[in-house]
C-alpha cells in the first residue's frame, strides 16, 4: 500500500511539537481542528492490514515558502538545532517505510522548471524507472528514496535533506514499480 500526499503543512508548538498536513481551506488560527495531525494519520497508516506499506510525504513544515506558521513558533523554530524528530508509531509493523521529502525543520521547495516539488519530480523519475539501480527491472522503495534523496540534495545544493524511517521485521522488500512477472519471481523468492 503506497499513500503519497504532497501538500502544505504546519506545526504547533504549544505543549511540545504537533505537525499538521493541511488543506487547501485550514486555518492557522484553528490548526488542531481544521487541520490533519501527523501523528494521526502515522498512527492510521499503521494500522492498516496491508503487509508491505509506504507513506511518502512531501510537505513543509517550517514555514517557509508556502508552509506557514505562528511568529511565535517561528522564533521558537530558530533556536532548535538539527532535525525535530518526528512521532514514533505506536505498534511495529511487518513493513513500513515513512518517505518524507525534507526535515520538519527544512523546507520542502518546489521548482517551477520541474513542475513539482523537487523530491517529487525526482521520486517521479525513480519510479519510472532511472532508480532501478541494481538493474533488476524493479524499483525497491530503498532505491527509490535513495535515487531521489541524492538528487534532490545535489539540485537544492543541501538545503533539502529527504529522509526515511523503517520498520522491516524478517526479510521484507517493498517494490514500487517495474515489471509485474519479475516482482513475482522476487517476491517468491522472500519466502
Amino acid at each position: 500500500f503506497l499513500l503519497y500526499i504532497a501538500a502544505h503543512g504546519t506545526l504547533d508548538l504549544d505543549g511540545g511539537t504537533a505537525l499538521y498536513v493541511m488543506p487547501s481551506d485550514g486555518d492557522l488560527g484553528a490548526i488542531p481542528e481544521t487541520g490533519v495531525a501527523l501523528s494521526e494519520l502515522e498512527a492510521a497508516f499503521s494500522e492498516l492490514r496491508s503487509r508491505r506499506r509506504v507513506l511518502a510525504l512531501d510537505t513543509c513544515h517550517t514555514g517557509q515558502g508556502r508552509s506557514a506558521i505562528s511568529a511565535e513558533d517561528r522564533d521558537r523554530m530558530a533556536q532548535f538545532r538539527g532535525p525535530v524528530p518526528p512521532p514514533i508509531a505506536a505498534r511495529v509493523s511487518q513493513s513500513e517505510v515513512r518517505i518524507y521529502s525534507a526535515h520538519f525543520n527544512q523546507p520542502a521547495l518546489e521548482d517551477e522548471a520541474l513542475g513539482n516539488g523537487v523530491y517529487t519530480h525526482f521520486l517521479i523519475d525513480a519510479l519510472a524507472g532511472d532508480g532501478d539501480v541494481d538493474g533488476d527491472g524493479l524499483v525497491e522503495v530503498m532505491e527509490a528514496h535513495t535515487w531521489a534523496r541524492d538528487r534532490t540534495l545535489d539540485h537544492t545544493g543541501g538545503t533539502q535533506v529527504p529522509w526515511m524511517e523503517l520498520q522491516l521485521v524478517g526479510r521484507e522488500a517493498i517494490f514500487l514499480s517495474g515489471d509485474l512477472d519479475q516482482r513475482q519471481a522476487a517476491e517468491r523468492a522472500l519466502l
